[in-house]
């Protein structure tokens, strides 16, 4: 009987351990609060990720959802998407080769390398994403990226 009320313990404790360790993402609130403004107000997400002055504090992952975010709006506002291709270089090492985020990344590089005149680079990115994720070619259809 003593065995028996021993093993639930160690698994409880193993499983509490294992819970405790996880990481909690926390967003950061204004790529939060981006997100929920960008189908509709893109201009507005747009304005409020620019003010944000400094990417200091933030983590990768949270950097990485800024550089999504940030080319996004700014495609999506019709503005240049140079400036976000330091970011975009983070997000491609931030997320991992299989994920959705990974693919939309190498879509907004390649269309920074296209912007460049970079064409062969930008065919390259384009094929990439398609070949790391399958289903983004519903994101090209919708005309996102290209």
């Amino acid at each position: 009987m003593y065995v028996y009320i021993k093993q639930p313990g160690i698994v409880c404790l193993l499983c509490w351990l294992c819970l405790s360790c996880t990481l909690q993402r926390t967003e950061h609130p204004a790529l939060r609060q981006a997100g929920y403004l960008m189908e509709e107000h893109a201009d507005s997400a747009f304005s409020l990720l620019k003010s944000i002055s400094s990417l200091i504090g933030m983590t990768p992952e949270d950097k990485a959802d800024y550089a999504l975010l940030l080319a996004e709006a700014a495609d999506k506002n019709g503005c240049s998407l140079l400036p976000c291709d330091s970011l975009l270089n983070l997000a491609l090492h931030v997320y991992h080769e299989e994920a959705k985020e990974h693919a939309i990344a190498l879509l907004y590089k390649g269309k920074v390398q296209q912007e460049m005149e970079n064409y062969a680079d930008a065919l390259k990115s384009y094929r990439m994403a398609l070949e790391s994720f399958p289903p983004i070619h519903v994101i090209l259809l919708e005309g996102v990226c290209i």
